[in-house]
């Protein structure tokens, strides 16, 4: 299935959520804004560790923002 052009922003997807970005780097949240897409009408991303596509819910975002952290940190 085709990928559908996105112009969901992780905030739109954080709003209403107990969820905070204050200890990421605005980098990488604008990063994984540009690998959000549509999917059957919803967002999803890619996981930065398995490459598995997940649905873009508040706890996934800051799921893979960690998870880009610990991979960029430790390698």
């Amino acid at each position: 299935m085709a990928k559908e052009p996105t112009t969901i922003t992780v905030q739109d997807i954080l709003r209403g959520s107990a969820h905070a970005l204050t200890i990421f780097k605005p980098e990488a949240v604008a990063k994984l804004e540009t690998e959000i897409y549509l999917k059957r009408g919803k967002p999803y991303l890619k996981c930065y560790a398995t490459g598995k596509e997940r649905p873009a819910k508040p706890e996934e975002i800051v799921r893979q923002l960690y998870v880009k952290l610990l991979m960029d940190g430790y390698g």
